[in-house]
């Protein structure tokens, strides 16, 4: 996943990229988890916005 953010980030059009990135569910677990967050779960249905279809990737996580 590093590796295709970097791309994203650093070969993208001329516009501003910072608004992109790519996550599994896997990464997004362990990032979360690194940042101390615990019991991340995948939400299943988004309950807000605008859904994005199969890319949607809602997670849910406790911080104590």
């Amino acid at each position: 996943m590093k590796w295709v953010n970097r791309r994203v980030f650093t070969y993208g059009p001329g516009d501003d990229n910072w608004h992109h990135a790519c996550f599994d569910e896997q990464f997004l677990r362990e990032r979360l988890e690194h940042a101390g967050f615990t019991d991340a779960k995948r939400i299943d249905k988004r309950t807000r916005g605008v859904s994005h279809g199969p890319i949607d990737l809602g997670m849910m996580a406790h911080r104590e």
